[in-house]
């Protein structure tokens, strides 16, 4: 359910921005902020009024994408600390882990705390969202580009190394696979 509301709200902000900007929406702001260098805010919601109906709904929408999303991008984030630093375990109130993979749930929170700080921490030193989402995609990018693609085919090269007979079964029923998908059609 919450992959759903968030998917809506990023269609919605989405389609409302897209149109809000072609409309005069933000005239209001364009006017005052003539006489600037910068006539665009670097967060949009700052360019419509506070009496703006338009405004307010961007903003509950934006409140509702936040409250559906940051759980589920925090339980993955906290998933992959546990997982490198105690090697995948789960708290004591999760009732999925065994005994031996159980780390103290003082311990669960502490790390939980210590990932909500952090980006509250950056937010308040450096408020200016662009700089942030600049260095983010930046960073993010580089990964993605250069070294993802280098990294997944290193990984695949070890399988091959490391199972060999694995391996052979493997481009055996990928090519029988994609023979019937070629067949079928």
């Amino acid at each position: 359910m919450g992959y759903l509301l968030v998917f809506l709200s990023y269609v919605v902000i989405g389609v409302s921005g897209y149109f809000g900007f072609m409309g005069v929406a933000f005239a209001e702001y364009a006017m005052q902020a003539s006489g600037t260098e910068k006539p665009l805010a670097q967060n949009c919601m700052l360019m419509l009024g506070q009496t703006n109906i338009a405004g307010f709904i961007m903003r509950t929408i934006v409140f509702c994408l936040v409250f559906s999303s940051f759980p589920i991008l925090n339980h993955f984030f906290r998933s992959g600390v546990l997982k490198i630093v105690y090697g995948g375990v789960s708290s004591e109130g999760d009732s999925r882990g065994t005994q031996s993979q159980l780390i103290p749930d003082r311990k669960f929170k502490i790390i939980t705390a210590v990932i909500i700080l952090i980006p509250l921490f950056i937010t308040v030193v450096y408020p200016q969202i662009a700089g942030i989402l600049g260095y983010v995609g930046s960073v993010g990018g580089l990964f993605i580009v250069y070294i993802m693609p280098v990294v997944t085919y290193l990984v695949k090269l070890k399988h091959q190394c490391d199972n060999p007979i694995l391996n052979e079964a493997h481009d055996i029923q990928t090519n029988y696979l994609n023979k019937k998908l070629y067949q079928d059609e």
